[in-house]
């Protein structure tokens, strides 16, 4: 369903379960007919089934703010306050296996992403370090939910906005 595969036998009656996280709206399912070796018939068979979704999961969603966001010096430290909807913080799940609406958050310098996130958090307030090597100027924060194994989630949760560096040298 939408892009998320799942491998079917082949029956006269399947069943799809709509995914736990699935949000309200429409969703499309693919099916398309295989080779035992799942690769795909030539010519292609498939066909396409829309579904509306209603009261499915809400959406998680998360939001942060700063008291100081415009005279930031690099190495300046910052609290970052951090809420979040429809979504558990929980630390001491971080590395474990992934449970819906359960995780921590990342937090990005820039256009950074993945692994390569500043800091990382499950509470409402973080402190976080401007980098020793902020440029003068406008520079980008994002706090990503992120799911227990620090993969984004399906959709992605994710809040940013901008803080104003100065150097004085």
């Amino acid at each position: 369903m939408d892009d998320e595969p799942a491998a079917v036998a082949a029956t006269e009656r399947t069943e799809v379960t709509v995914p736990d996280h699935a949000v309200d709206g429409t969703h499309t399912i693919i099916v398309s007919l295989r080779n035992n070796d799942h690769s795909a018939l030539v010519p292609p068979s498939r066909t396409t089934v829309e579904v509306t979704v209603s009261g499915g999961a809400p959406r998680p969603a998360v939001s942060w703010t700063a008291d100081n966001v415009t005279a930031l010096q690099a190495g300046d430290t910052i609290t970052l306050q951090i809420e979040v909807e429809n979504f558990t913080l929980d630390a001491g799940r971080a590395g474990d296996e992934n449970q819906s609406g359960v995780g921590h958050y990342h937090v990005y310098w820039d256009d950074a992403s993945g692994e390569d996130f500043i800091a990382m958090g499950a509470e409402p307030s973080l402190r976080l370090q401007v980098p020793e090597d902020a440029t003068d100027g406008s520079h980008k924060i994002t706090v990503s939910l992120r799911n227990n194994d620090h993969s984004s989630l399906v959709p992605s949760a994710e809040s940013e906005d901008w803080v104003l560096v100065y150097r004085l040298d």
